[in-house]
């Protein structure tokens, strides 16, 4: 009886010892979950290849080798998630990276064809080895939780014209300031720096502030990075995260951008705060930004208890070029 079940090009099953395979010249697909959880340690692919399916090698620890051809186009959801894989060159055909495929991997670097145009949810969630990702220029789109917790992620070439999601990168600490703010290509991540101080300033050279970046709940310990119960408690008794000051490179702020127990913004920016920015923020009582800077009536949203929010709201407009951080 062969290793491999196969039928009209499809490979159905691994039904093999583990070891080194050949996949056998032919095959155009492997299937749904074709050699999940075997004991496989390396694998050949045919160019005759075209599709890797849906968790096709999920959870094959032992798997450290892997020759993908030029000819695969697509790679399904999971299809090497818990894989002990460390190289991998991906074909440079692939259209996208799909969502969960290398998550928790043991990948070290990874170099994203020029094909494809987007990075799925939580493609390399806690690849946690991971140092070095490299982008195309043409990439449209990093999806929510792609590189979240990859603790070792040091080195990045980003393109400027992706769309990066609010949680693409939360987690990555290597790539943490001094301070303790991660900013990639001008776009603020959930940051340990923020629940440091009673007032937090941002960081000159941010340009968006997406959604839910700044997240200030300090009843939550796993917001607030607290390490300890003591942690926690001073976080509590000193109100970190009550004021935040937004340097003048800030450009964009997206909707629910503020989240939590802010009290109050001191922005040094012109960029409006329009509907639904601070939507989370029921303790926010005072703003503070330059003439020009547009600040709906809508910040909290539409409902009758944010528009009440909003009527209470201090607003203070300064004049260009003040200098409103003592404010």
């Amino acid at each position: 009886m062969s290793e491999f079940l196969i039928d009209n090009g499809k490979l159905v099953k691994y039904a093999g010892a583990g070891g080194e395979i050949v996949v056998p010249d032919g095959v155009t697909e492997i299937g749904e979950f074709a050699f999940s959880d075997s004991s496989i340690t390396g694998a050949a692919l045919p160019k005759s290849l075209q599709r890797i399916g849906k968790g096709a090698f999920q959870r094959c620890r032992n798997l450290r080798r892997i020759s993908i051809p030029n000819t695969v186009i697509s790679i399904g959801v999971a299809a090497f998630k818990e894989c002990g894989i460390e190289t991998l060159v991906l074909p440079q055909k692939l259209r996208e990276i799909s969502d969960s495929a290398f998550e928790s991997s043991k990948l070290r670097e990874i170099s994203v064809p020029k094909t494809a145009k987007t990075i799925g949810y939580d493609a390399f969630r806690n690849c946690r080895c991971l140092e070095k990702v490299e982008f195309p220029v043409n990439l449209k789109e990093i999806h929510n939780g792609a590189f979240w917790n990859c603790s070792a992620l040091r080195e990045i070439n980003n393109p400027p014209s992706a769309y990066i999601n609010n949680s693409a990168f939360d987690g990555c600490t290597s790539l943490m300031d001094d301070e303790g703010f991660m900013v990639v290509e001008g776009v603020l991540f959930n940051s340990p720096g923020l629940y440091k101080s009673h007032t937090v300033k941002l960081p000159e050279g941010i340009r968006v502030i997406r959604r839910f970046s700044i997240d200030i709940r300090r009843e939550l310990d796993g917001v607030l990075w607290a390490s300890t119960r003591e942690e926690l408690f001073r976080a509590r008794k000193e109100k970190v995260g009550s004021v935040i000051v937004i340097p003048a490179s800030v450009e964009k702020y997206e909707s629910s951008a503020f989240v939590g127990d802010i009290e109050e913004i001191i922005s040094h920016s012109t960029a409006s705060f329009t509907c639904l920015t601070m939507s989370g923020c029921r303790k926010l009582k005072k703003i503070t930004v330059p003439e020009g800077a547009e600040i709906s009536e809508n910040i909290f949203g539409f409902s009758e208890e944010a528009i009440a929010l909003y009527k209470k709201l201090k607003v203070c407009f300064v004049p260009k070029g003040t200098n409103n951080s003592s404010i």
